[in-house]
C-alpha cells in the first residue's frame, strides 16, 4: 500500500548535505508513533541516505557501501529458511549496483534522476524486505507469489519520486527562501 509519506520522505535525501538531520528525525518520529513493526521508518532512512549519496555527483565510500549492501542483503535474504526458492525476489536488488555504475557514465539530468530514484526505491525495498522476513513469519510460497509484482511496485515508486522531485524543483524556483543545490541534478 502506497502512503504519501513513504514516497515523499526518501526525497529528503536531496537535502543530504544541508538538512541531513531531518533525514533521521522524521522517519524516526513516524516509527515511534506507529503501532506496527513493519512501519519502522528504517527503510525510509536508508532510501533517503541513498538518494543524497547518489545525487551528490562525487564518488564516496557510501556509494560503494550501497553497492555492497545489495549483495549482502541478497545473501542474508536467500539464506533465510522462509526465502528458499524465492531468489528471484531478492535478485531485483542487483539493480542497485547496476544503476550506480550507470550514474558514473550518464550525464543526462533526467536519466540520472530516474536512476537515483530507482536506487532509492530498491534500497527501501531491500531493507524493508529484510526487516519483514526476520520479524513476520512467512513461507517460501509467500515470497515466490509476490516476486513478479516487485518491478511494477518499484517502478510506480520511482516515477512518483521523480514527479515529486520535479514538483519540489518547480516550487523552489519561485521560492525566495531556499533553493536546493541540485536543480534537476544539473
Amino acid at each position: 500500500m502506497f502512503l504519501l509519506y513513504r514516497i515523499a520522505i526518501p526525497l529528503l535525501g536531496r537535502f543530504y548535505q544541508v538538512h541531513s538531520l531531518f533525514i533521521f528525525i522524521i522517519p524516526a518520529a513516524m516509527a515511534f508513533f506507529s503501532k506496527s513493526v513493519t512501519v519502522t521508518g528504517i527503510p525510509t532512512i536508508f532510501a533517503s541516505i541513498a538518494w543524497g549519496v547518489f545525487s551528490s555527483r562525487r564518488f564516496s565510500h557510501l556509494e560503494f557501501f550501497f553497492s555492497l549492501f545489495s549483495f549482502v542483503a541478497l545473501f542474508i535474504f536467500i539464506t533465510h529458511p522462509a526465502a528458499s526458492g524465492a531468489e528471484l525476489y531478492a535478485a531485483y536488488w542487483l539493480i542497485i549496483p547496476f544503476c550506480g555504475l550507470l550514474l558514473s557514465v550518464i550525464r543526462n539530468a533526467h536519466v540520472r534522476l530516474f536512476l537515483i530514484a530507482t536506487i532509492s526505491a530498491y534500497v527501501a525495498h531491500a531493507v524493508g524486505s529484510l526487516i519483514y522476513i526476520h520479524t513476520i513469519p512467512t513461507t517460501p510460497i509467500f515470497w515466490q507469489s509476490i516476486a513478479h509484482r516487485v518491478w511494477i511496485e518499484r517502478l510506480v515508486m520511482t516515477v512518483t519520486l521523480m514527479c515529486i522531485d520535479y514538483l519540489m524543483d518547480f516550487f523552489f524556483i519561485f521560492s525566495a527562501k531556499a533553493k536546493p543545490a541540485n536543480f534537476f541534478l544539473g
